[in-house]
């Protein structure tokens, strides 16, 4: 099989890990560089924005021929150390090996997650935005159109919760949205992809986040969700903006497998994720 990378488009806090997926692909199989005639395409981020808009081009010239691309991502169980590594999507459209495989013993304990009780309080319904320029925005509204949709329909639903409208870190809203509903918007912190999202949990009564990894932390937090079923966290959230009937899935069995979704540098260069999903991405192409 002919793998090609694109190393130049791929964001900061990824080229280590990148370069670990290389090397153990290189292993077994043909690695090739920029290579639009390659038998599956390697691309970093479905973001297409800045030093990732390039990739945007690989990806429909791929897809468009029906070949498999494979997506990694920075993760969200544990940011900048944990990475997403899927085919064709990273959304609960992609596939990532986590269903079909065996669940990689004792991974629980390099993640050192803790799933937080359930609750049913808090006096917010926090509605987490996704960034425009991303694929898994691709099928929605603008996101002032989506949010003058489902505003009025979660104030229906809930209407002893404040609505609390947190950005996405690199997608600023219009000014209107918030003068219009009065809407108070969560303030980032640090770097450009932090914020205060964790203090906000503390008094969330629930948070909508259609595919966005802010579904994922809040279930481990014990705050129910509100999301798409492209989403990750669909197995245990509720899928419904109106009813809000969430998942029965037992949160800790969905945790198991969320793990194998995402991986540490010396996994990747064991070759632990390619093993996983090349059957898959070799499939692919024998019925492209």
């Amino acid at each position: 099989m002919k793998v090609s990378f694109w190393s130049e488009s791929v964001a900061l806090n990824g080229k280590d890990i990148y370069k670990a997926f290389e090397y153990s692909i290189q292993k077994t199989d043909t690695v090739v560089h920029n290579d639009m005639s390659a038998d599956t395409a390697v691309i970093w981020s479905t973001l297409w924005q800045g030093r990732m808009k390039p990739n945007k081009a690989v990806f429909d010239h791929y897809r468009s021929q029906g070949k498999p691309v494979i997506i990694m991502e920075v993760g969200v169980l544990d940011r900048n150390n944990s990475f997403r590594i899927a085919v064709n999507h990273i959304n609960n459209t992609g596939y990532y090996g986590h269903l079909d495989n065996p669940v990689q013993p004792d991974r629980h304990k390099r993640f050192n997650i803790t799933l937080k009780p359930i609750r049913q309080q808090g006096n917010n319904v926090v509605i987490c935005c996704q960034n425009e320029s991303s694929q898994l925005w691709a099928k929605m509204p603008p996101t002032t159109a989506w949010l003058s949709d489902i505003v009025p329909k979660l104030s229906n639903a809930f209407p002893d919760k404040n609505i609390l409208i947190r950005p996405h870190p690199r997608f600023s809203l219009h000014r209107s949205i918030h003068e219009k509903y009065n809407i108070e918007v969560c303030e980032k912190r640090g770097t450009k992809d932090d914020t205060n999202f964790v203090e906000i949990l503390d008094d969330a009564y629930c948070v909508v986040s259609p595919t966005g990894g802010s579904a994922i932390e809040a279930v481990i937090n014990g705050v129910p969700a509100i999301v798409s079923p492209e989403s990750l966290a669909a197995p245990v959230a509720s899928t419904d903006y109106e009813t809000f009937v969430p998942s029965e899935m037992s949160r800790l069995d969905w945790l198991s497998r969320v793990k194998n979704t995402e991986w540490f540098i010396d996994e990747v260069e064991l070759g632990i994720p390619w093993h996983r999903i090349k059957p898959y991405v070799l499939n692919q192409i024998s019925n492209h």
